[in-house]
């Protein structure tokens, strides 16, 4: 589902996410020296020069040791030269163009023009130093260009970075500094009719590895660059505003959702007698799940141009771009309008108003405006319940691409609590200490994404999730149904119903019988406690859990003991546990767990190390039942 982000090959940026720590320095790597240089001859080609020099000192940052850049038809390596040295200056190994292996497969795309060329390196001390230098040449590509990205990742110091990029002044070339100062970028105008710009840092210390911690486009210091004016494979357009991309996107739009008059005969006998736009969307997103599939298209201009609707139709299968724009074409047809827009499935949910950029997107949906609210449909998924906004756009900015131009809209988000996941579980104890539990779980929304997969799983599969959801010792699962209710329009959700044996459910102490309190959330975890906590701390995901568990006592027995309510409530979080007695028999014990999404304040991380610990032990807790 990701169409091409980058239309120039740049190095891969690795995000080292080592948790130990670094005495001296908080350093796995050190950026000795980071230069760039990218001329733009006119709107048509560039050349871009690279060195980097890496002092690699640990086992942490052998990322750093390897290379990979993504080439295609218009983006050629035309020079590389890469040399280890130990910590001594001496030469360990050389790598010259020759040396890098090629590949061609992509998971996700069917048809590609694009090619990776790459080395791999297993340093056999530490620390070494890998110094590159490498020439790349570009044709008729320059919609982007390559970021300055100085800190590439956390744990990486750096002591000089400098980026030089030189074009015609008539291309109007725009920059945006995120997480560093304006006075990062220095403009100037040369006596040749070109503007440079030049961004450069010194003496940055590493960005700390922190849980928790707020999306690298959030983090990193970043300058983007984009032309106003450019050529793209044939195209010329303006992306000085989000309006003027707009407008150049829908150029690329025209003319493709043309239908062959055999489909569209289809479209009517399934709509026509529909009364209302939603029951047509509804019939026609069917038909698109039951007669295509994604396939990803990145050959030529097809990176960022849909596929022809009849092609989609013709084949079966399309990229985000030619499913979207096929889905168009036909809500087109039985009278629905709808609009193209362009988004971001990574971690960047917002767009820079400000900066209009292709390389911020990497995904196409479509929306359906109504009087009260929109209609935003994932067209590369069907098996997503129509109306539903999944997890890696909800939220979102996505630009809406019209014959007016772009606009920059926001997706709807659900609350937190929406994100339910509801559990009861009975227990039925024995007085040797085995039990008999049955299982009722419903799960919605983005938890209902979570587990959506066991509606297709096989029963091994299912029951290997239970048993690592729910803390049953010595567990043996004897029934087991998966329900998936994920109806247009309405709430989607997943309903397990399952019975469970257990012969050592209760720990057993002389005559006493020690029971879990609360069997679920078996894989909620701890944190590390991080008193020097540096960074914002960020959720990235909101929800709320409910349990429910009815513990009926053996004949016999009495409990011991009822522990006492708990009741947390923090602002990233609400936690309670409450313990009834309904009769002497029978325990009910109720839970509730909420988490909110959101960023927080560094000195915060350490409520949430208190909160989660106090969690943790609630749900590990057990009750003592004695004879009577």
């Amino acid at each position: 589902m990701i169409m091409r982000k980058k239309v120039l090959c740049t190095i891969c940026c690795y995000l080292i996410l080592s948790s130990a720590a670094v005495a001296d320095t908080g350093a796995d790597v050190v950026l000795v020296e980071q230069t760039t240089q990218v001329v733009c001859k006119n709107k048509n080609t560039a050349t871009i020069k690279k060195r980097r020099v890496y002092e690699i000192l640990n086992e942490r940052g052998k990322k750093f040791a390897a290379y990979s850049v993504t080439c295609d038809n218009n983006d050629k390596l035309t020079s590389f030269s890469a040399i280890v040295t130990d910590a001594s200056g001496n030469e360990i190994k050389k790598f010259k163009k020759g040396d890098l292996k090629r590949t061609e497969f992509s998971a996700d795309a069917f048809a590609t023009d694009s090619y990776d060329l790459y080395f791999s390196y297993t340093p056999p001390t530490y620390p070494i130093t890998m110094t590159y230098e490498l020439t790349q040449e570009v044709k008729g590509s320059l919609v982007s260009f390559p970021p300055f990205v100085p800190q590439p990742g956390v744990r990486i110091q750096v002591k000089h970075a400098k980026y030089v990029l030189t074009a015609p002044a008539d291309m109007g070339m725009r920059y945006k500094a995120v997480n560093l100062p304006p006075t990062t970028v220095v403009e100037t105008k040369n006596t040749d009719s070109t503007v440079s710009l030049v961004a450069e840092v010194n003496g940055l210390a590493p960005i700390p590895d922190e849980s928790y911690n707020v999306p690298a486009v959030e983090l990193l210091p970043t300058v983007y660059f984009a032309p106003g004016d450019f050529n793209y494979l044939g195209t010329s357009g303006n992306c000085s505003t989000w309006e003027n991309f707009g407008k150049w996107q829908y150029g690329l739009l025209e003319g493709r959702d043309i239908l062959p008059d055999k489909l569209k005969e289809h479209l009517h006998a399934l709509t026509d007698t529909c009364t209302d736009n939603r029951s047509k969307i509804a019939l026609v997103y069917k038909f698109l799940e039951q007669t295509t599939r994604y396939v990803s298209i990145q050959l030529g201009i097809g990176g960022l141009q849909p596929a022809p609707a009849a092609d989609v139709y013709r084949t079966g299968f399309g990229d985000c771009k030619g499913l979207t724009n096929y889905m168009y074409a036909m809500l087109k047809e039985v009278g629905v309008n709808s609009v193209y827009c362009t988004i971001n499935m990574g971690d960047r949910k917002d767009f820079y108003p400000d900066f209009a950029d292709v390389g911020q997107s990497n995904h196409v949906i479509l929306c359906v405006p109504e009087a009260t609210d929109s209609l935003w449909i994932e067209c590369t998924n069907a098996s997503l319940p129509l109306g539903y906004v999944h997890s890696d756009i909800a939220g979102h900015n996505a630009i809406a691409i019209d014959a007016q131009g772009g606009h920059l809209v926001r997706l709807p988000e659900y609350a937190d609590t929406l994100n339910l996941q509801s559990t009861k579980v009975d227990v039925t104890l024995a007085a040797n200490g085995s039990a008999q539990l049955a299982v009722l779980l419903n799960a919605e929304y983005k938890q209902y994404e979570i587990l959506s997969p066991l509606s297709l799983a096989n029963d091994k599969t299912r029951k290997e999730w239970l048993l690592s959801d729910i803390k049953v010792p010595h567990g043996i699962v004897t029934s087991l149904r998966v329900k998936e209710q994920k109806k247009p329009y309405e709430v989607p959700a997943i309903n397990v119903e399952a019975e469970i044996q257990s012969t050592k459910y209760a720990g057993i102490s002389g005559k006493r019988l020690l029971v879990p309190l609360n069997p679920t959330h078996r894989s909620y975890s701890t944190i590390s406690k991080d008193p020097n906590r540096k960074g914002k701390m960020y959720i990235h995901s909101g929800y709320r859990d409910t349990d429910t568990v009815t513990i009926h006592i053996p004949e016999g027995y009495v409990i011991e003991e009822i522990p006492a309510d708990v009741h947390l409530k923090e602002e990233f979080g609400e936690f309670e546990m409450v313990t009834k007695a309904v009769d002497a028999k029978t325990l009910v014990v109720s839970t509730n767990l909420t988490m909110h999404q959101g960023t927080y304040r560094p000195e915060t991380f350490t409520a949430l190390y208190n909160f989660k610990k106090i969690v943790k032990q609630q749900f590990n807790q057990k009750i003592v039942i004695k004879p009577q």
